[in-house]
C-alpha cells in the first residue's frame, strides 16, 4: 500500500512539473525582441517578427538581418537562445544553418573550377578513383551539384563512427548503387550532399583538404567571413539549443524521424524542416 503511494505521489510531481514546463514553453510572455530598424520603411518588419513570438509561430528563439542595397536595414533578435535554463538570444547567437551549407560547398567547387582543377563536366570518378562502381561511372560533378547524381539515401546504415571517418564514408559511397538512374532525375540529397561535395573536394584539392578546413583557410579568412561548417566546444555557451519539448513533439511524429521524410518533406511536420 505505501508503495503505492508513493508511486502515485512521484508520478503527480512528475506530471505536475511536465505541465509547469508545456505552460513555460507555450507562454507569450514578453519575447524580449532587441536590435534596431535602421529604417523606418521597415517597422512592420519588426512588428511582425514580434508577432511571432506573441501568436505562438516562433516559441523559443530567432533573429533576422536584411540589408537593402548594400544597407543593413533590420538587425533584430529575441526569444531563447536557451528557453529551459532562460538564458536569452543574442546578437551573436549560433544556430544552426541547415541547406543553406549546400551554397557554401557550391561555391567551394566553384572555386575549384576557376583554378582549373576541375570542371563541371568531368565525371566524378575521375577525380574520385572508385567512385564509379555500381553504376555511378557517369555521374558529373555538374549532377552531383543538381542533385541528378541518385544518391539521395544510401542502403547502408551511416553510424556516428562511420559519420566520422572519411574514409569508411568514401567505402559507403563506393559501394553504393543510385537511388534512380543518374542524370535522369532530381532528388534532393538533404543528408548526402556534404559528404559527397567533401570526399571530391578532398582529392581534387592539392592540399588534400576537407570541405570545411578548405573554405575557412581558402575564402573565409581570406574575406573575413565568420562561419562554421563544424561544431567547435567553445562555442557551446553561443549557440542555440533546441529545448525538450520542441525535440519530444519532434520525435513523436514518425513522418519527421522516418528518412524519406528527409528528401521528400512532410506538411504535417514543420518543426522538423
Amino acid at each position: 500500500m505505501m508503495w503505492n503511494v508513493v508511486v502515485k505521489s512521484v508520478f503527480l510531481v512528475l506530471l505536475l512539473a511536465y505541465c509547469i514546463q508545456l505552460y513555460f514553453y507555450n507562454s507569450t510572455i514578453d519575447p524580449h525582441i532587441e536590435g534596431n530598424i535602421s529604417d523606418e520603411r521597415f517597422k512592420l518588419v519588426y512588428e511582425v517578427f514580434r508577432s511571432n513570438f506573441i501568436d505562438g509561430w516562433e516559441r523559443e528563439g530567432a533573429s533576422l538581418v536584411v540589408y537593402q542595397k548594400g544597407k543593413k536595414v533590420v538587425d533584430i533578435w529575441g526569444g531563447y537562445a536557451d528557453k529551459e535554463s532562460g538564458r536569452l538570444w543574442q546578437r551573436d547567437t549560433l544556430n544552426i544553418a541547415f541547406s543553406c551549407t549546400k551554397a557554401v560547398a557550391g561555391i567551394c567547387i566553384a572555386k575549384l573550377v576557376d583554378q582549373g582543377l576541375l570542371n563541371y563536366d568531368d565525371p566524378v570518378e575521375k577525380h574520385w578513383p572508385g567512385f564509379g562502381k555500381n553504376g555511378k561511372e557517369n555521374i558529373t560533378v555538374r549532377w552531383l551539384l543538381g542533385h541528378r547524381a541518385g544518391l539521395a539515401y544510401t542502403d547502408h546504415k551511416i553510424h556516428l563512427h562511420i559519420a566520422n571517418d572519411s574514409k569508411a564514408i568514401s567505402r559507403v559511397f563506393e559501394e553504393q548503387r543510385p537511388n534512380w538512374p543518374p542524370g535522369t532525375e532530381i532528388g534532393y540529397h538533404a543528408l548526402t550532399f556534404g559528404w559527397l561535395v567533401d570526399q571530391l573536394i578532398r582529392r581534387v584539392d592539392p592540399k588534400g583538404r576537407s570541405i570545411g578546413v578548405y573554405f575557412k583557410q581558402d575564402i573565409a579568412d581570406k574575406y573575413s567571413i565568420f562561419s562554421l561548417l563544424k561544431f567547435c566546444d567553445s562555442c557551446e555557451y553561443y549557440s542555440y539549443i533546441p529545448s525538450y519539448v520542441l525535440v519530444a513533439e519532434c520525435i513523436s511524429n514518425t513522418l519527421c524521424i522516418h528518412p524519406r521524410t528527409w528528401l521528400y518533406g512532410s506538411p504535417h511536420c514543420s518543426k522538423c524542416a
